[in-house]
């Protein structure tokens, strides 16, 4: 088996859809990438795009500012997870900060398609048979009695996504990172239980 590389790398991650679901996906790929003892930094492209024009920036700074980042972290063994541009890593202006070890990732459906060139790897939406499957909350009606129709039950277990929230299957991915000797190898990749998970979220300040 391969050990994992000491450098860093940096992955760009785009969907078919931009929103709440791809920043949630990254960072699922943070939490799991820290679990295996990997420093990583998220960058939002999109966020740093916005802020440009708002404030009248130039969007050459931004790209700038983005490859120094990522070249940096990598330089020193980290990890920079690069998630909601419109385009793909090899149509970015990089110039001389082009990350050595860098792959691109995009988050799609069966039958979308996404803009740019050069390859990538693929993560399709999360199957219920891959999903974690929560057991039902306990029912605070005492022995005997008939929970009420309108009975409001709370078991703690506040889910870190919204019901709505695309959830995407990162198993591939950890997958081809492992293959690579990018990362060590994990006993658990991927999407995890949603208590673990949101805890770790927690933890690294994303929650």
């Amino acid at each position: 088996m391969k050990t994992a590389d000491p450098s860093g790398f940096t992955l760009w991650m785009r969907a078919a859809d931009l929103g709440a679901s791809i920043q949630h996906t990254a960072k699922e790929v943070a939490v799991e990438l820290d679990r295996r003892g990997l420093s990583v930094e998220l960058i939002d492209a999109a966020k740093l795009a916005r802020e440009a024009y708002a404030s009248k920036s130039a969007s050459k700074g931004v790209s700038l500012a983005i490859a120094m980042t990522a070249d940096a972290l990598n330089r020193h063994g980290a990890v920079a997870l690069i998630h909601g541009a419109k385009s793909s890593s090899q149509d970015f202006a990089w110039k001389k900060h082009k990350p050595e070890k860098l792959l691109d990732i995009v988050c799609m459906a069966e039958g979308q398609s996404v803009a740019g060139n050069g390859p990538h790897l693929v993560l399709r939406p999360l199957t219920a048979e891959k999903a974690v499957v929560l057991p039902d909350p306990p029912s605070t009606a005492k022995v005997g009695e008939e929970p009420a129709d309108d009975e409001q039950v709370d078991a703690g277990l506040e889910p870190p996504f919204g019901v709505d929230t695309v959830r995407y299957d990162t198993t591939p991915l950890f997958d081809a990172l492992e293959k690579a000797g990018w990362t060590p190898s994990g006993s658990a990749p991927g999407n995890g239980d949603d208590d673990v998970l949101r805890k770790r979220l927690k933890d690294l300040g994303y929650l």
